[in-house]
């Protein structure tokens, strides 16, 4: 629940040796470098454009191979980072010369089967030509017109044929017309034609759109299908050994990856080099390290060069360090949440704790039910599996302890899948709180509860984080007594339900009048105190107009915590659309088999759409009451997380010297 504490490393070093001392805080995995104006030369430029293409014929290599392989159901490599240490990663580098002869060899093979299928394109469109003369028994080129007589062979449509076999019969006596098969395009015709009446039939065939025979082979039909044929039969053949070849090469992926991470990472030590600032024979950089790493960085530089100068500095004022969040494995999954927002600044207040604790409140009250809790745990097993830290990852693990927070809140409730004791489901346990349907105002002033509490946190984080920026007396003010403000509302509370609303709070609690007046108390000194307070900063009349403005924004105070509402909104409609689903598939069950399946059907479609939107939209909201009513009372973002060098790499993950800082971004 903290900011890690950062020092600002300078350093100075010779140029020959930058790679070197790039190497050493790279294996510390400790050190954020810090931006600078770019300097940047045309050689530098060219070698990270050199770099990227490299990285890109990589990753091209590597997806190929991937593909084929699949394809062929070959066993790859998971889909998971690899854990590398340093050193290892490093001496990749002795495979280059190999690993880019692979890159070369298989865009030589995927040239090759590129080549084959278009050719074997081509003979399939060629043997479906050929095919529809396979009524002609003899060569090609023996069908040729002589001095007398004229022959024509082509492809005529059905209504063609028709009419040319009308025309010869009434006009061309010395003409003989023969159908010698059919296919996709029409009729496969043959003509034959005394010379005299070649012009008439030539004509004739022109008008009904006649298709000659392209072909002049020495070979019949037949012969040319087969000879067709066999040319593919062998291109596949060759097409399954290139294959095989490429298939070979899956066992090498993991080493093709680990060497395009290598060139990732000097292109990422070149781009950091164009912003450091140097002389002819030195260079200078800033970096950000956590001060629990201070010493592992310095040892590291110190054991790669004696012939440097750096020194680790207190952060000024005027420095813009990056966040690098400190929390437990549980919380560290919400940081999502929070990042989808905005990192928090380095000298805010890390909000993740109670982030992690609301949204997880807040998920568990909207769903409501043991069921759908059961199905939103399983999530946490799917996370646990996926090695790799990823959004997906992250996003599932907070799903998950949602589920955990239904499942309780469904046995408070005392909802299985939409059904309670009252449906016959007797072994369910006896609910804590009360029907959502039937007690509709006493939950939704739960809802409101949970609201007060939350943004109660939120002042209270406000305070924190202003006296993290040295900022006292405005905490206590502007902070912790708002937050006062919540305790006595929230021991208000159970009296306003039972004087507006007439319902007893708690099963029936009855607020004793010392309490009201405590509560009324609270509330009222708060105000009262935030009148003449609220102008501090300003002068003359500034300052009564201020306590005024401040009592006006209690009616803000007051939206913020209607919002909370949506909470019971949420819940009751899922838990209504779960009722409905499982009341009808009991009804439908008890009407035989044809009964049975539809409820089962009924069941899992309507349950899952439910579980589905319901599920979707408790994340929205539960993030939009995050976002603007908690994060809105004193959370500014605009952070940048701390991503020291070597860390963003796309499938290694670096292992780091003993005693370093790895990235918890």
């Amino acid at each position: 629940m903290a900011i890690a504490e950062m020092t600002r490393l300078q350093l100075i070093g010779l140029s020959y040796e930058r790679e070197k001392l790039l190497n050493a805080l790279a294996d510390t995995g400790a050190a954020h470098i810090k931006s600078a104006e770019k300097e940047t030369s045309t050689a530098e430029n060219n070698t990270v454009v050199s770099l990227s293409e490299k990285i890109a014929h990589l990753n091209k290599t590597i997806q190929y191979i991937s593909d084929i392989s699949r394809k062929n159901e070959i066993d790859l490599p998971k889909d998971d980072l690899i854990d590398i240490s340093f050193s290892d990663f490093i001496s990749i580098d002795k495979y280059a010369q190999n690993i880019e002869g692979i890159c070369i060899e298989v865009d030589n093979l995927s040239e090759k089967l590129s080549q084959n299928n278009q050719e074997k394109s081509k003979l399939l469109l060629s043997t479906n030509q050929v095919r529809q003369y396979l009524n002609v028994d003899v060569p090609f080129s023996a069908i040729k017109s002589t001095k007398r007589i004229k022959f024509f062979l082509g492809v005529l449509s059905s209504d063609g044929f028709n009419k040319l076999d009308a025309f010869i019969n009434e006009e061309c006596p010395f003409s003989v017309l023969k159908q010698c098969g059919s296919g996709e395009k029409g009729i496969v015709v043959f003509v034959a034609s005394h010379v005299s009446e070649g012009d008439k039939i030539s004509e004739k065939l022109g008008e009904l759109s006649f298709t000659h025979c392209p072909f002049d082979y020495e070979i019949t039909a037949a012969q040319k299908v087969s000879q067709l044929e066999a040319t593919i039969t062998d291109i596949i053949k060759e097409d399954d050994i290139l294959t095989k070849k490429i298939c070979g090469y899956a066992g090498e992926i993991s080493k093709l990856k680990v060497y395009a991470d290598r060139l990732h990472f000097e292109k990422q030590k070149q781009e950091y080099s164009t912003e450091f600032k140097k002389t002819a024979t030195t260079f200078t950089l800033e970096a950000f390290v956590p001060i629990v790493a201070k010493t592992a960085v310095e040892e590291k530089l110190l054991k790669a060069s004696n012939a440097l100068y750096f020194t680790f500095e207190e952060i000024s004022e005027e420095d813009s360090p990056p966040t690098l969040m400190e929390n437990n494995k549980l919380v560290k999954q919400f940081e999502f949440v929070t990042n989808m927002y905005s990192p928090p600044m380095y000298k805010e207040f890390d909000p993740n704790t109670i982030v992690a604790f609301f949204f997880s409140l807040f998920f568990g009250f909207i769903m409501a039910d043991m069921g759908y809790g059961i199905l939103l745990t399983l999530c946490l097993l799917f996370a646990r599996k996926m090695k790799r830290d990823s959004g997906t990852r992250r996003l599932l693990y907070i799903i998950g302890v949602g589920g955990i927070f239904a499942f309780i809140f469904g046995v408070l409730f005392g909802g299985f899948f939409g059904l309670s004791r009252a449906d016959g489901l007797n072994w369910l346990p006896k609910a804590v709180f009360p029907d959502p349907v039937v007690n509709s105002q006493e939950v939704l002033l739960y809802a409101l509860m949970f609201g007060a509490v939350h943004l109660m946190f939120g002042y209270i984080s406000k305070g924190l984080t202003m006296i993290k920026q040295k900022q006292v007396w405005d905490g206590i003010w502007d902070g912790f007594v708002w937050a006062f403000f919540f305790v006595g509302l929230l021991i208000l509370f159970p009296y306003i339900a039972q004087s507006i609303f007439d319902i007893k709070l708690f099963g029936g609690f009855e607020s004793p009048a010392l309490l009201n007046n405590i509560g009324f108390v609270i509330c009222g000194g708060v105000i009262a105190v935030e009148f003449f307070v609220s102008g501090r900063h300003s002068k003359g009349l500034g300052k009564p107009v201020k306590g005024f403005v401040s009592l006006y924004g209690l009616i803000n105070v007051f939206a913020d915590l209607l919002s909370y509402a949506r909470l019971y909104g949420l819940m009751l409609s899922g838990a209504m659309i779960a009722n409905i689903v499982s009341t009808m598939s009991l009804q439908l069950a008890s009407s035989g088999v044809a009964g049975t399946i539809g409820a089962v059907i009924i069941l899992v479609v309507g349950h899952g759409f439910n579980l589905a939107m319901g599920g979707l939209g408790a994340y929205i909201h539960d993030a939009r009451l995050q976002f603007i009513e908690y994060f809105g009372k004193f959370y500014e973002g605009e952070g940048e997380l701390f991503s020291p060098i070597g860390s963003n790499l796309h499938y290694t993950l670096l292992i780091p010297s003993k005693d370093a800082v790895k990235d918890n971004a």
